[in-house]
């Protein structure tokens, strides 16, 4: 039995999509190939960050996550210095992204050294995270190629898509392409033979800090809401958004219990995104679950939004206010082409993103580095 040592930064459970896409939704998998995965979550999330009273307070006072963060330090190295004494026991290492939010990889050297059997995942451009030190406290620390040495100094890498694929050959050459997949069974799809509905839902689900290219929306949805009074906006995140001033908004806050069952309870997936390095880098992830939950989507044509959806089949990509406008309203108009989108989207999925197709790629991998 091939045993593999994941290093997540999330806690065990999985809360973010990362860590949940491309490492929590395959544990059950990989037994059936003779691998025995275990999981080692960072100390920061388990034992910190996980308590909301402290989430709250560095929500609500951002400036105070600087000093917080030089405080639980200490613990952070004190929990990978474990994990890199433990590896010795283990065939293969995966370091999802890198260990320590430092600009120096000491760390993850250190674990290189002692085990050189490492696989560098990741499925954004984190690697522009160290472009320049965002305090005083990491500026002596600061090394602006830090991702692109860890990939250079690794035996193997798992990119999430074809962009992140190519900056890593630059560093590596040898790079393999595991697209961010979904537990297809975690979602219900959406249910196209209940009556229709008078009121139509357009749904988002994301993390906070891509609300602004939803609220670049907002004077469309406004425009929209004059014509289509039955339309409504549905948010699904960690804080209260901002409201449009004439569009009917619904807020729920992200649980990981409730994200499927909400999902499946929209009409229309959103994803707009800015034609930005770091949105080029992104994996597709809230569309993945658009899908699943068998939706139609509404997605910018930025990186790999351009080959999950294919346009006029399962979704519409809209490059301007013009495109946005004319994709809401054949959707809204029209449930038939709603139900046809939401079929075409989760046979995408079926055949293209689930854990079950990519499982054997990953085991493959996984042998092949332990050699």
């Amino acid at each position: 039995m091939l045993r593999v040592l994941f290093l997540t930064g999330d806690k065990v459970d999985g809360l973010s999509p990362a860590t949940r896409m491309r490492v929590h939704y395959y544990l059950k998998l990989l037994p059936e190939y003779e691998i025995e995965p275990v999981v080692s979550p960072s100390w920061i999330s388990v034992y910190f960050y996980q308590y909301p009273v402290i989430q709250k307070l560095i929500t609500q006072f951002p400036p105070i996550r600087y000093p917080v963060k030089a405080l639980v330090l200490p613990i952070m190295i004190l929990g990978r210095l474990i994990d890199i004494c433990r590896s010795l026991h283990y065939n293969v290492v995966v370091m999802q992204r890198d260990l320590i939010p430092i600009g120096i990889p000491l760390i993850e050297k250190l674990l290189i050294k002692v085990n050189p059997n490492v696989i560098f995942d990741f499925d954004d451009a984190i690697y522009m995270n160290y472009q320049r030190p965002t305090n005083w406290l990491s500026k002596g620390l600061w090394n602006r190629d830090k991702i692109g040495t860890l990939v250079k100094a690794s035996k193997a890498i798992t990119a999430g898509n074809h962009s992140l694929q190519k900056w890593a050959l630059n560093w590596n050459s040898c790079v393999h392409i595991i697209p961010t997949c979904i537990d297809i069974s975690n979602y219900k799809p959406h249910n196209y033979d209940l009556p229709v509905s008078e009121s139509i839902i357009l749904g988002w689900i994301g993390s906070d800090g891509n609300l602004p290219c939803l609220y670049d929306l907002y004077p469309l949805f406004d425009d929209l809401a004059v014509k289509y009074p039955h339309v409504q906006l549905k948010i699904v995140c960690g804080i209260m958004p901002r409201r449009p001033e004439k569009m009917p908004l619904t807020y729920q806050k992200w649980s990981l219990e409730s994200e499927a069952d909400l999902i499946s309870k929209f009409d229309i997936g959103l994803m707009p995104l800015s034609n930005s390095e770091w949105a080029r880098g992104k994996c597709g992830g809230k569309i993945l679950q658009y899908f699943a939950s068998a939706l139609p989507v509404i997605a910018s044509p930025v990186g790999v939004n351009q080959s999950i959806i294919e346009n006029g089949q399962n979704g519409f990509l809209a490059n301007n206010d013009d495109e946005w406008h004319d994709s809401l309203k054949k959707l809204i108009d029209s449930p038939k082409l709603r139900k046809s989108f939401g079929i075409s989207a989760r046979k995408k999925i079926e055949d293209n993103f689930t854990t079950e197709r990519w499982v054997q790629k990953l085991a493959e991998i996984l042998k092949k580095t332990a050699k």
